[in-house]
């Protein structure tokens, strides 16, 4: 009867397969959020600047009816010649004074109508042209190519620049979602391929 250790023996044999290795990702959970965060910060900075741009002409239409309203406020308390003139000149035409403070106000509101889409497409399709730069760079030093025919990247990418080249819908986040997409791609690619690699075997 054969003893514990060579029962042991003979249940490993020399050809016993080796336990697969751990997948090796090219772009690693790390990188991946890094990624993800600047796919995010690149989605946003249009609405950044939209919002910077709004701010600035409210202000500019803020700015023109506080004059306005001090130049008429000036009529009941005058402090300085500045305001005796400013004053006189209201109440010798007060319907051109109110024509220009309707004016500078229709300005202002137009300005902020007009001024911001256009502002907004202008960044949009800076920030696109730019992440397109950066995250070919990055994915390439990564061995990772977001341009290869496959079925996936290329719906990947035209999904992306149908979003990011139409207004309004643009404010999706195109540029994370594509960032997104790629490095779940290229993950599944390095698991497929790590599944088709032959496992090896134990020596003697």
């Amino acid at each position: 009867m054969a003893t514990t250790a060579q029962a042991q023996q003979l249940q490993t044999p020399r050809n016993r397969p080796i336990a697969r290795t751990p997948v090796r990702y090219r772009i690693s959970k790390n990188h991946g959020r890094a990624m993800l965060a600047v796919g995010i910060l690149f989605d946003l900075l249009p609405l950044f600047l939209i919002i910077g741009t709004s701010v600035f002409v409210f202000k500019l239409l803020g700015d023109a009816s506080a004059k306005a309203a001090s130049n008429v406020a000036a009529c009941f308390n005058p402090a300085t010649l500045t305001d005796l003139w400013n004053c006189a000149m209201f109440a010798s035409s007060p319907v051109t004074e109110l024509s220009k403070i309707a004016l500078a106000s229709g300005a202002a509101a137009f300005t902020a109508v007009t001024l911001g889409p256009i502002m907004y497409a202008i960044g949009s399709f800076t920030s696109t042209l730019l992440a397109l730069f950066v995250f070919l760079v990055w994915f390439l030093v990564k061995r990772v190519n977001p341009f290869s025919p496959t079925a996936k990247r290329m719906l990947t990418n035209l999904l992306t620049m149908i979003v990011e080249s139409i207004p309004l819908l643009n404010i999706l986040p195109g540029i994370t979602f594509a960032v997104s997409r790629h490095i779940r791609i290229s993950r599944m690619e390095d698991e497929e391929r790590h599944r088709e690699k032959p496992v090896g075997r134990s020596a003697a």
